[in-house]
């Protein structure tokens, strides 16, 4: 579970200005509901992840590395994805985080799923949001109780851009 992450995504390690709404039956929007949206750099400071909603659930992107390129000093590529007709997909706008929903309990969602590329895995994903500026992160296989936590921070803005 380590591997998980090394690279930034629970440390792939996940731009403003998102206005859009979720619209899901059973819950209307809140500021619980939206406060996650935005730009939050991984623990380990290596990715920028955008939360952003998608059809009825919460999902993030890569929208910046620190270290873009692969050792050939190409962009990052999903190599080590299980379906070939994927592995030439680039790491930076890749959606790796879908499902998300809003639990009863507010500033919390869960049954998430996250796709890490530095080792073609999907796992599951929880979130708490432990302030305005501090999301708490959770990847994990099978139960909660497996899986490892990251702390994530709020950005106001990114500190580049994807190649």
């Amino acid at each position: 579970m380590q591997r998980f992450f090394q690279v930034g995504f629970l440390s792939v390690g996940l731009a403003m200005g998102l206005n859009g709404s979720i619209h899901r039956p059973g819950w209307a929007q809140t500021d619980a509901t939206s406060s996650i949206f935005g730009d939050w750099l991984t623990e380990k400071k290596g990715v920028v992840m955008q939360f952003f909603p998608c059809e009825d659930d919460v999902c993030a992107r890569i929208v910046w590395l620190k270290e873009p390129l692969d050792e050939a000093g190409a962009p990052k590529r999903d190599t080590r994805n299980s379906d070939p007709a994927l592995r030439d997909r680039l790491w930076c706008g890749m959606t790796v985080l879908w499902a998300l929903r809003p639990d009863d309990a507010r500033d919390r969602w869960s049954d998430g799923w996250a796709y890490v590329p530095s080792d073609g895995r999907t796992v599951r994903v929880r979130a708490v949001l432990r302030s305005p500026n501090s999301l708490r992160v959770r990847g994990y296989i099978g139960i909660p109780a497996i899986g490892l936590t990251e702390t994530w921070t709020r950005l106001d803005r990114l500190p580049g851009s994807c190649p």
